[in-house]
This record gives structure tokens, sequence and C-alpha cells, in this order.
């Protein structure tokens, strides 16, 4: 399980763990995505916020949430406020009568590998590359389809979908489509 920047083997994670090792956020998408993963972790599942990595190929990278799932692989979350566009090739989003460029998949994609190579260098891991999955949560917009050739629905995570985002999670890395390792146990 990962403790802030940290990699420590800890199997009896619990999701009291959760709110221990979490960084203060203010309100906002942040803190309503970390509220709802939090409060629907079962034994042994984990989420971290803020985890940074220094990687050689994306430089800096921050997963707004790893979620660890022991018997299903790692969530990589970036979330997004404010109402979430994508059209014509761009990703928008608008808050509080502002408007600006984003580009949550870059972001979030950047974070689930940043999380492979951290591990694929440690001398202590020994099991290839751990099943994961990127997502981008936008809890201030409503997701009915794809946005975008990238991101397919169910790696979106919008307002409607918080109340069961674990099952989700968990649907897509236990998908028969996700054909990479799933963590050993222990």
């Amino acid at each position: 399980v990962f403790r802030g920047r940290l990699f420590v083997s800890d199997v009896n994670a619990t999701p009291e763990d959760s709110d221990a090792i979490r960084r203060p956020r203010p309100n906002g998408a942040e803190s309503r995505v970390g509220k709802a993963l939090r409060a629907q972790l079962h034994a042994g599942e984990v989420v971290l916020d803020g985890v940074r990595f220094s990687d050689p190929r994306h430089g800096d990278v921050e997963v707004d949430f790893l979620v660890l799932f022991p018997d299903a692989g790692v969530a990589a979350i970036e979330v997004k406020g404010g109402s979430v566009s994508f059209a014509d090739g761009q990703w928008l989003t608008e808050n509080k009568g502002r408007s600006r460029r984003i580009d949550p998949v870059r972001q979030a994609r950047g974070a689930k590998h940043a999380l492979r190579r951290y591990l694929d260098r440690q001398p202590d891991w020994h099991h290839g590359l751990i099943r994961s999955e990127w997502f981008i949560a936008m809890p201030d917009t409503t997701v009915v389809a794809d946005m975008g050739p990238e991101a397919r629905r169910e790696l979106l995570l919008g307002a409607d979908d918080l109340g069961d985002i674990r099952d989700r999670l968990r649907a897509v890395l236990t998908s028969s489509l996700n054909r990479d390792q799933i963590p050993p146990d222990g």
C-alpha cells in the first residue's frame, strides 16, 4: 500500500487507514469524490489522494486519487470540477463564468503509467505491470456517453456515478478486457 509518497507493505489496510493518510482538501470537486470513495470502500481497500511521482517520462505527476483494490488492481483518478465538455477535439471546463482548456486524459493516463513505472523501478517489486486503469471524475457534470475517441464512457465518472463509484471502478479493473496481472496475494 502507498502511504503518502512511500511504498510499504500493509495487507491489513482498512477504510479508516485511508482517513489517516489523505491530505486535507478544500471543499469542492475533489472533496466530493474523496468522500464518495471513502464511504464505499470495503475492508482492505484503500484510497490515497495527492500522491506525487517524479516520473522519467512525464516529469512531476500528481494523482488526485489512487484506489487500491487488493484483488482487482489500482484505479488512478483525475478529478475535474465545473462543467466539463469535449467538442472539436478540445476539453473545456467552465466554472464561475470562466472557461479554460484542460487535458484530463493526458493527466489521468500519465498518472497510471507513472505508478507502473514507479513500481517497476522498486527492487522488491517482482510482479510485472500491475493491473491498473485511469479514470476521469467530473462530479459537476452529467456524463451520458463517450467524450472523444479516448475517453470511453466506462472511464468517466460523472455526477450521477458518485453513488456507485467503487463498483464502477472495480467493473473496469475486473473486466475481461483488462489482461494485466492482478495484484499478487500479500
